[in-house]
């Protein structure tokens, strides 16, 4: 934390900056993976914290409330549904479970307890139970005080440890289970004492007891009974292989204790716990748990459950979870330049994934053999989830054919909501290979996904990421294709970080769209704006209402505004200064309305950008004379046109020329020329991702190349020796700037000991002899360039 006040400190006070967005304390892995198979698809809602994210299992960070699906009667996790049938039937309630589950599932005690009128008046089923089965009312009550036990924590340990308060609840509880004839209160009532019991061994009568008594005479079938065999083999004096084998059991029959089974199951020992299975089946389940913890290659177990159990649920599942492995190690490092998720928790995972060797796509093409081998037996009733995983794998195979040919199949054979959802999905990801163009069939797929998804929008979990990482898909493979344009206005419209410079910052689509854009990519963006009748899809591709909903601390308010006409001719001006095309960069900025320089960032900006200090960088606001950047291009045009016709002091016009040159570098006080953002030290900083791999860029906003160059052309020029000192030491200031960015585009940052495998070796005063030879003025060069004073007041009789 002190290194990140520390760097956050240096960005934004040191020199004024403009950050390329927001800050945050750092994008969580979550954020940065790729998944192009949404696991919700498949119905397992029970064990959504497993859907490929290692942050949920290692962290435990996850939280059920973030990653809930909104609420319906189709959308509900499994255990929500059973036991609100269950209490439907019983009931004999002729309302909807919603208004069961909004009860049971979505309120707490002081809502039915302290504002009871309110409540009954809320919720039709409470009202209901209140009037006609007040026994079952009383009874969620008790529940809830019940949850409040096993749930919140006390940091003071004054009340959930309170063993009189404990024995109060237990036995209030245990009376109204003497009390009831009724089997239905009889076993939730019991449930409840079984897990204070189990939480608090010391309360009441033991979980065996209980279970014997309550559950395994009872004949009502019911969800609660696996759950209570759950904690029964966790009380149970079993061997430690036996109650793992229990464990498997639970897992496999219980509703609402999976992924709590999953956490407890001891992985390194599955082989010896299988010993205890009495079957085929139960076998396999042992290696579906196994699985459900490796997040390595998985291809192998897989297939030994498929030999053990060719039908059993667990395998699309598991596959798809090998599928989202995969999307994570492949397309995470292209689409988001991030490690892939895993690898940022245990990083001895990536050894034995071995990473490097997944390029040639050999693990994709076993895993895809291994669903053809499933299909092609046609024993599972799955036929159609595993063609729309094969499909998932021809996407990361890039073999349309194939997985167009899966997607028929599956469109043929499909009825099911979710499934139709991720159909129409990769039908579109699949013609994205980075070759292929966008064509009016495929703006139409696309169009038709977007309606499908806003007429849709409870069918999965996280379901905005789904469509922000089409976009995202869609918009890279496009700038690969070479349709920049269209390609940033995709990436524009996703919410997930891109082009991460370095932890906690993720580059906009405008500086997308400066670094891989050429001149005409930006005049077609223009044009789209610019455009009178627009269709459907330019005002959805130019539409980015669904991102400014997102609350994320990343993205600046620029970012969540539709595209803005000013601020692309500003970034295509920023191209044209990076390749020295001053007079193209300044009829893009005659275009841009007055106003827009009133207004941050260049409200800060209030700069004479023609003065340089005596140092390497110069950092200045406030100056007697503010420039904006159509003034600043107009008077070095002007100064190269009195160079070109030879008018007046060449050698001055060639060192105010410098001087703004020297300014829109890095190093200098309006470096928004180059570039809309800049970090302090960024290269001395080894977590920074340099800005742009033009090496013309490089030379010019690092080192100063120009600058250097047209300070020495001063020096050429002038028979003053203060202007003929200026500019050599100016020049020579320039050229260490340029050693640096050359050292720090081939240094080594050796990670482990925290420190440059090879440190910068910077030659000083490159310059300096030139001076002295021709002026024979040793002792007048170096007390001039030391005297800050006298430097900076002669300084200014040159600009």
């Amino acid at each position: 934390m002190k290194k990140f006040i520390i760097l956050l400190i240096s960005i934004f006070i040191i020199h004024p900056q403009q950050s390329l967005n927001g800050c945050s304390e750092g994008f969580t892995p979550e954020q940065c993976r790729v998944y192009l198979f949404n696991q919700s698809i498949l119905g397992k809602n029970e064990l959504m914290p497993l859907f490929y994210s290692a942050e949920y299992f290692y962290n435990e960070s996850w939280s059920w409330y973030n990653n809930q699906l909104p609420e319906n009667e189709v959308s509900y996790s499994k255990i929500e549904q059973i036991n609100a049938q269950e209490w439907k039937e019983h009931t004999k309630y002729k309302g909807t479970l919603n208004d069961i589950v909004n009860v049971i599932y979505r309120t707490d005690i002081d809502s039915m307890t302290i504002c009871n009128q309110s409540f009954l008046k809320k919720h039709p089923f409470a009202r209901y139970l209140k009037q006609k089965y007040n026994a079952e009312y009383l009874y969620l009550i008790y529940a809830k005080n019940c949850e409040y036990i096993y749930n919140e924590t006390d940091i003071w340990e004054l009340e959930n440890n309170d063993d009189m308060r404990l024995t109060e609840v237990y036995n209030a509880g245990n009376l109204a289970l003497k009390k009831t004839k009724n089997d239905f209160l009889k076993l939730r009532y019991a449930y409840q004492l079984l897990k204070i019991n189990f939480y608090h061994p010391t309360i009441g009568e033991s979980v065996l007891n209980i279970f014997d008594t309550y559950f395994k005479k009872s004949q009502t079938k019911t969800w609660l009974f696996e759950s209570a065999k759950f904690y029964y083999y966790q009380t149970n004096d079993l061997k430690a292989e036996e109650e793992q084998y229990h464990l498997t059991l639970s897992f496999d029959k219980s509703v609402d204790k999976k992924f709590r089974c999953v956490q407890l199951f001891d992985q390194k020992n599955y082989l010896n716990i299988s010993k205890y299975c009495q079957n085929n089946h139960e076998k396999a389940i042992v290696h579906v748990m196994h699985e459900m913890q490796n997040w390595g290659r998985s291809l192998t177990n897989l297939k030994t459950i498929y030999q053990l159990d060719p039908s059993n649920e667990y395998l699309p599942f598991l596959i798809s979870r090998e599928i989202n492995k995969l999307e994570d190690w492949l397309l995470t490092p292209e689409l988001t330049y991030s490690e892939p998720s895993i690898f940022q928790y245990h990083s001895e995972i990536s050894k034995s994934i071995k990473i490097n060797l997944l390029s040639g796509k050999k693990y994709a093409n076993d895993l895809y053999s291994f669903l053809n081998t499933i299909i092609k037996h046609q024993i599972t009733s799955n036929k159609t989830q595993f063609h729309v995983l094969a499909s998932n794998l021809c996407i990361l195979l890039k073999d349309k054919q194939k997985g167009n040919l899966h997607l028929k199949i599956a469109e043929e054979n499909n009825t099911d909501q979710k499934l139709k959802y991720q159909i129409m999905y990769n039908k579109i990801v699949l013609h994205f290979d980075g070759k292929s163009l966008l064509t009016d069939s495929l703006k139409k797929q696309i169009l038709n996904l977007v309606t499908y998804n806003n007429q849709h929008p409870d069918l999965l979990i996280n379901q905005d990421v789904a469509l922000s990482q089409l976009y995202l898909y869609i918009g890279s493979r496009l700038i690969t294709a070479g349709d920049v344009a269209n390609g940033t206005l995709f990436c524009s419209k996703t919410t997930r970080p891109y082009l991460n410079q370095f932890d906690w910052y993720a580059q906009n689509y405008y500086l997308l769209l400066l670094e891989k854009a050429k001149p005409y990519h930006f005049d077609s963006i223009i044009s789209l704006i610019d455009k009178l009748n627009k269709t459907d899809f330019d005002n959805f591709i130019l539409n980015r209402k669904d991102f400014a909903k997102m609350e994320m601390t990343y993205y600046p308010y620029d970012d969540t505004i539709s595209i803005n006409k000013n601020k692309v001719l500003d970034y295509k001006s920023m191209y044209y200064v990076q390749q020295d095309m001053l007079d193209s960069a300044l009829s893009c900025v005659n275009k841009i309305d007055a106003d827009y320089w009133n207004h941050y960032p260049y409200n800060l900006f209030k700069c004479f950008p023609f003065f340089t200090g005596n140092s390497k960088d110069y950092s200045s606001n406030n100056d007697f004379c503010p420039y904006n950047k159509r003034q600043y291009l107009q008077r070095m045009l002007d100064l190269k046109y009195l160079i070109d016709n030879k008018i007046g002091d060449i050698a001055k016009h060639y060192y105010v020329l410098a001087n703004g040159y020297f300014n829109m570098s890095y190093h200098g006080n309006y470096w928004i020329m180059n570039m809309p953002y800049k970090y302090s030290n960024e290269v001395d900083y080894y977590y920074y991702r340099l800005t742009s791999d033009s090496k013309t860029f490089l030379e010019n906003y690092y080192g100063s190349k120009l600058a250097e160059v047209n300070y020495l052309k001063a020096y050429q020029f002038t028979s003053d020796t203060t202007l003929a000192a200026l500019a050599i030491h100016k020049a020579g200031l320039c050229n260490e700037n340029l050693q640096e960015i050359n050292w720090r585009l081939t240094a080594k940052y050796d990670n482990e000991k925290y420190e440059w495998k090879n440190e910068p070796k910077i030659k000083h005063e490159t310059y300096k002899q030139l001076f002295i030879n021709k002026y024979k003025e040793k002792d007048f060069y170096t007390d001039f360039v030391s005297n800050c004073y006298h430097y900076q007041h002669i300084n200014r009789n040159y600009y």
